[in-house]
């Protein structure tokens, strides 16, 4: 995230109605803006996954999945900003297994906001395309779906 301008920081003259109406939203402790950066639509899943940073590992679970994140539950404590290597279990049908980069934007009580290194790797745009097959017919073939995992 940029940082947002301090004491001494010169603004473009056409920056500053922008900076007057985001002023609004600045967090009065951490002065950053807590906008919404996710691209795409949001899919709730229950997905099995193992994060890694640095040399510890944590289990956790996606619950929420974007093609910029996901927020993983998780007991595991991780820090903000640090970088993740995401190893997503294959489901029942062996399909939708991976690894991926990502990095950690939010921190919450029970699990970690992530953001990929590259908008929507490989296995998550699969991920995300079997998501919308499945919303997009009856709902008595979704809850007849093979794929416990997705739970669109």
């Amino acid at each position: 995230m940029p940082p947002v301008p301090g004491p001494g920081v010169r603004i473009a003259p056409h920056c500053n109605e922008w900076l007057k109406r985001a002023s609004v939203l600045l967090h009065p402790a951490k002065g950053v803006l807590p906008l919404e950066h996710r691209w795409g639509k949001r899919v709730r899943l229950h997905l099995p996954v193992t994060l890694y940073f640095g040399t510890q590992s944590v289990e956790g679970r996606i619950e929420d999945l974007s093609s910029s994140g996901a927020f993983v539950a998780t007991q595991g404590r991780i820090a903000r900003w640090a970088p993740l290597e995401v190893h997503l279990e294959a489901n029942p049908s062996g399909k939708a297994g991976g690894v991926m980069a990502a990095y950690v934007v939010r921190i919450a009580r029970h699990g970690v906001g992530i953001e990929w290194d590259e908008h929507a790797p490989t296995p998550i745009r699969a991920l995300l395309s079997a998501a919308a097959q499945l919303e997009g017919r009856p709902a008595a073939a979704s809850r007849a779906s093979p794929d416990p995992m997705l739970s669109a």
